[in-house]
């Protein structure tokens, strides 16, 4: 049964989102990189291009050689020998999940560090090979992390301050976050509805302030379709939350004539905007957007993702780690071929012919 706390209108998804079982410890080799890319080629125009700004930086696999390119924490990973259509590149990051492998064989693509901005917005083009069924859980795999300056470059996105995650469970695509390093431990709602501490009293009354959560550990402040709270060793707890869309939307047919390029190719775009600090407390106004193949599949302006504890906060670095906790249940694989990470336009911006609030 879904806990109250979790229930938002007359319908709120629960499903565990939770990093628990990834790593902490990636190793990675510090790399700055001030290379900027070209902007996304006249076939990727889509509504979502209203909410991209400044070009950071673009990848389109030409080689290997993904070090010179600003990336770090690579590995070795695989190339595939056939590039995207329309990015003129012969070709494209190839992760191969073995049978009960966790990650990419090969390795994962790894970091990439860039300006630190307020509103992030991704662009991807992506192919789910024939086979593919993901984790055959309604969690995993993680793909895409979006990392912060409150945390070191080496940290492990499973315990963060602020880790925002783009991906797609089950066919279903959905943007979520984790701020586990900011949980407060006086005072916890467990997924069951329990709470642990808080004085002997309710979650709800417990003084907090800005020492809080913004998932679902402690509470659970704006608009939230999903949340997980449990804990991961003493005194420690994974408090997560997470927006989807109303459909499986990878589950249907690509169209041949689409963003995406054909081919199975598919068209993903994310705005991201970190919320307002406003006499010294995190306002839920943050904003999120995610579009497939140009149609907008999850939407919300009313979200906490940070509070006065962290008013410098900024996104700094993209993380692609394709990850099954669990194992992969079959032998699949994915392909990219292109990134792009811009600035967002201001949370407070609203372009031109688009609602000035959407909330799933």
């Amino acid at each position: 049964m879904i806990p109250s706390f979790l229930r938002r209108a007359a319908s709120v998804l629960f499903l565990p989102i939770g990093l628990a079982a990834c790593s902490d410890g990636l190793a990675v080799v510090a790399q700055e990189s001030s290379q900027e890319g070209d902007g996304p080629p006249a076939m990727w125009e889509t509504p979502a291009a209203a909410w991209r700004g400044e070009v950071l930086f673009r990848e389109v696999f030409p080689d290997a050689d993904l070090e010179s390119r600003g990336w770090y924490d690579t590995g070795t990973p695989t190339l595939a020998a056939e590039g995207a259509p329309g990015t003129g590149s012969p070709g494209a990051f190839l992760c191969r999940f073995h049978v009960g492998a966790s990650g990419c064989a090969g390795g994962i693509l790894g970091r990439r560090a860039f300006p630190d901005v307020e509103a992030v917005h991704l662009t991807v083009r992506i192919r789910y090979d024939s086979g593919w069924v993901g984790s055959g859980r309604p969690y995993h795999p993680h793909e895409f992390h979006f990392l912060t300056n409150a945390d070191h470059r080496f940290v492990g996105p499973a315990r963060t301050h602020l880790t925002l995650y783009v991906e797609q469970v089950e066919g279903t695509p959905l943007i979520a976050l984790q701020d586990s390093r900011n949980v407060n431990p006086a005072c916890i709602r467990r997924n069951d509805g329990v709470a642990v501490g808080c004085d002997g009293g309710s979650v709800e009354a417990f003084p907090f302030g800005e020492d809080r959560s913004v998932a679902a550990c402690n509470g659970l402040v704006g608009e939230v379709d999903a949340g997980d709270c449990f804990p991961t060793g003493p005194g420690r707890w994974y408090s997560s939350r997470a927006w989807r869309a109303d459909r499986p939307v990878f589950r249907e047919s690509a169209p041949a004539d689409g963003p995406g390029g054909g081919g199975g190719w598919r068209l993903v775009e994310a705005y991201l905007a970190l919320n307002s600090i406003q006499d010294g407390r995190g306002v839920p106004d943050g904003r999120i957007r995610l579009w497939v193949d140009g149609e907008e599949v999850v939407a919300s302006d009313s979200i906490l993702m940070r509070t006065a504890l962290h008013p410098e906060m900024a996104f700094q670095h993209l993380l692609v780690a394709p990850y099954i906790g669990d194992g992969s249940p079959v032998d699949q694989s994915l392909r990219i071929g292109e990134i792009t990470v811009a600035r967002g336009i201001p949370r407070d911006s609203v372009p031109a012919g688009v609602p000035e609030a959407r909330n799933p």
